[in-house]
């Protein structure tokens, strides 16, 4: 699939995250340290959103919901309760244009059935 243009670069600011909508899709958007995360902007575990109005901890989103967080580079399920984890896009960014590259077909994503449940460590 084509990378999408979804933001400028001087307007998604270090640690905070930030929702991007694609459809009827919520897809989270983080700085880290001057490097850029899209993820699921979906909790896994209750089904809140975990975009915008999260914090950062590290590399972890937390979800407000039930404090439960997921590794923003890699979707992992880091704190329980959340354990399946959640959907991560590859981002790059181009001149001050920050395009994320969304799989074909997205959304809708795929069942939380889909993934096998893991314990995070």
């Amino acid at each position: 699939m084509p990378f999408e243009k979804v933001a400028k670069a001087k307007d998604i600011r270090p640690g905070r995250t930030y929702g991007i909508y694609k459809g009827y899709a919520t897809v989270g958007l983080a700085n880290v340290e001057g490097s850029l995360y899209a993820f699921d902007g979906w909790c896994s575990h209750g089904g809140n959103l975990i975009e915008g109005t999260t914090v950062l901890d590290g590399h972890d989103v937390v979800c407000p919901q039930h404090w439960g967080s997921f590794d923003v580079r890699t979707g992992k399920a880091s704190a329980f309760p959340c354990r399946i984890p959640i959907d991560t896009f590859p981002v790059r960014i181009i001149g001050e244009d920050i395009e994320i590259d969304f799989p074909e077909g997205y959304p809708p994503r795929a069942s939380h059935d889909e993934y096998e449940e893991t314990i995070p460590s």
